[in-house]
């Protein structure tokens, strides 16, 4: 049976200290590729515009769940593709606006801020630039609240239950149309390649669910979210040590 590898970008296969994919993860995402036993996914929360990080690489892979599952390229070609109505991103705004948080949006070509704290100074790493209209001009496929007051933000996703939520760690949160997500993505391309083995690595909150859909569920050392390395059926190497080939080989997965 053929395998699919689902890997996520940030602190997975890039080393978001160097921005750089390791030496000998490198390596083995470019021999895997040449495999015919294997395809090689992406499953992130970036959006299509913001995959910069990986470019001199994205012709190794053959799957993208992008946007926590809101757009989906299988073989060069869009498979799902499900933005967020105008009124859906309107009560995000509204709900920011009572806590003063910046809030930001993916499209297709990158992000936006649609509006910044107007108290608070928030530090970021991301360089959208504020364009409050766009969500009324291109489609977005994901929304998320900065601050660095992570009890308001854990309050503030509480007024948004119908939306799923995930964390990035202390300051930002990720919002997503009502049921969408990294593993909802991947149960979409395991239908149309199946029978196929998912393999999924990740380290982050909107991981688990990749985690628990798939075959193989690793998490990485280096993740700072327990319940992840609980649900995973494996936990690999820190992204800084440069093992990840290493363990896949230990364990028979490549």
């Amino acid at each position: 049976m053929k395998k699919i590898i689902f890997f996520d970008i940030d602190n997975t296969i890039v080393d978001n200290k160097t921005e750089l994919v390791p030496p000998k993860t490198l390596k083995m995402l470019q021999k895997l590729s040449e495999d015919d036993n294997f395809y090689l996914g992406i499953a992130t929360g970036r959006g299509p515009g913001r995959l910069d990080i990986i470019k001199d690489i994205l012709h190794l892979f053959d799957a993208f769940v992008l946007s926590n599952g809101a757009y989906i390229i299988l073989n060069g070609e869009v498979i799902y593709d499900h933005a967020f109505p105008i009124n859906e991103i309107e009560e995000i705004i509204k709900v920011a606006n009572k806590y003063d948080f910046l809030v930001g949006a993916s499209g297709l070509s990158g992000d936006s801020l649609l509006r910044k704290p107007n108290l608070k100074q928030v530090h970021l790493r991301n360089a959208a630039k504020l364009n409050p209209n766009v969500y009324k001009e291109i489609p977005i496929y994901q929304m998320w609240m900065v601050s660095d007051n992570h009890d308001e933000l854990e309050l503030a996703v509480s007024e948004l239950p119908q939306f799923d939520h995930y964390f990035w760690t202390t300051i930002g949160v990720d919002l997503t149309i009502n049921n969408h997500s990294k593993g909802q993505g991947i149960l979409k391309i395991k239908e149309l390649l199946k029978p196929i083995q998912v393999i999924s690595i990740g380290d982050g909150h909107n991981d688990i669910d990749m985690i628990e859909v798939a075959d193989i569920g690793i998490a990485m050392a280096n993740s700072r979210f327990d319940e992840l390395k609980e649900k995973a059926d494996l936990v690999g190497p820190c992204v800084s040590d440069d093992l990840l080939c290493e363990f896949l080989e230990k364990h028979k997965i490549i």
